[in-house]
């Protein structure tokens, strides 16, 4: 996190574009570490033993302008309950959630 912050300052305070453009670039790398890692594991709850440092590193999502309580609903309800289901892939079935077709998947067709 330390690193996202001085990456921010450095770019606001860069004497001319290309050093902002270069401070920019290495802001986006460490945003992905941080939302790769600290956010995804707070998130999930395995970033600490203590429940509300967890919630701390899950609301660095907040930090980098995206929701973490969005990002809770989707991952928990959208991605989980389908993960190592080979018959079943998340975007089909929010495809077809409110209707009454069946999804057609890989697993469906005959050879």
């Amino acid at each position: 996190l330390a690193c996202f912050w001085t990456c921010i300052v450095k770019m606001c305070m860069a004497p001319n574009l290309t050093i902002a453009v270069v401070w920019s670039i290495t802001m986006g790398m460490f945003t992905h570490l941080v939302g790769t890692c600290i956010q995804h594991d707070g998130n999930h709850g395995s970033f600490s033993t203590n429940r509300y440092l967890n919630t701390i590193a899950g609301w660095t999502m907040d930090m980098l302008g995206a929701s973490a309580l969005t990002w809770q609903i989707q991952h928990t309800l959208g991605h989980h309950p389908y993960t190592n289901l080979l018959d079943v892939h998340e975007d089909e079935v929010r495809a077809s959630i409110g209707t009454d077709k069946k999804t057609d998947t890989p697993m469906d067709t005959k050879d």
